[in-house]
This record gives C-alpha cells, sequence and structure tokens, in this order.
C-alpha cells in the first residue's frame, strides 16, 4: 500500500488491489480442504440460489501494476488461506 500512495500521480485513482486471478467459492474449498486435511461436506439450498447471483468475479490489476512498476508479482491465494489457517 505505501508503494501505491508514494507514487507521484497526481489527482485521484480508483485501483484494485486484487490477484487479477477469478476463484470460486468451490475453489476456495478446496483450497482449504487441501490445506486442512478435512473433507467438507457442501450443499447447495437451490431455494437461495438467485439467477442474478455471479457465478466467478476477478479484479484487473493492471493500473495497480502500471502505477507501482517495481511491485512484487501478488502473493497466490492459497498462500494467504495457509498463513489465515495456521496463525489461529
Amino acid at each position: 500500500y505505501t508503494k501505491l500512495l508514494s507514487t507521484s500521480n497526481q489527482g485521484l485513482n480508483t485501483v484494485n488491489l486484487c490477484s487479477g486471478k477469478s476463484l470460486s467459492i468451490r475453489d476456495i474449498i478446496e483450497l482449504l480442504q487441501q490445506i486442512t486435511g478435512h473433507t467438507l461436506k457442501v450443499e447447495t439450498d437451490s431455494s437461495l440460489v438467485r439467477q442474478a447471483d455471479i457465478k466467478r468475479q476477478y479484479g484487473d490489476n493492471q493500473k495497480l501494476f502500471s502505477l507501482t512498476p517495481k511491485l512484487l508479482v501478488p502473493v497466490e491465494f492459497k498462500e494467504t488461506l495457509k498463513w489465515m489457517v495456521h496463525s489461529t
């Protein structure tokens, strides 16, 4: 964040702080199963699923990297999940 705040661009900018990769809830559940060694039984209540629900969503981080060219590649989401699981 400090690299982004210290850029010399004038004015306000909206920047996506994201990996630029798409992950579904099912992807995240599979990663958590790998990390924890637990098997989860996931059930979907079809009465709660809406047609307008977004199946996959991801952000575009090109502006972030254009404003901070020396920024390191984002940490993989799996590594973030590992850190979260093992830090509790």
